[in-house]
């Protein structure tokens, strides 16, 4: 079963691929969500000013 999530417009999805080590996985969903989310913050502070 191969779990893929697709890439929309203005949103930088990861490619996720469901391996056998679940911990591993949620690690690698966090870390991509975690420099989205600074990133989209940093694009709303350099825009602010």
């Amino acid at each position: 079963m191969e779990n893929n999530v697709n890439n929309y417009s203005d949103f930088s999805l990861a490619n996720y691929k469901s391996t056998d080590n679940i911990i591993e996985d949620v690690k690698a969903i966090i870390e991509h969500s975690q420099n989205n989310a600074y990133g989209a913050v940093n694009t709303i502070i350099i825009r602010k000013n």
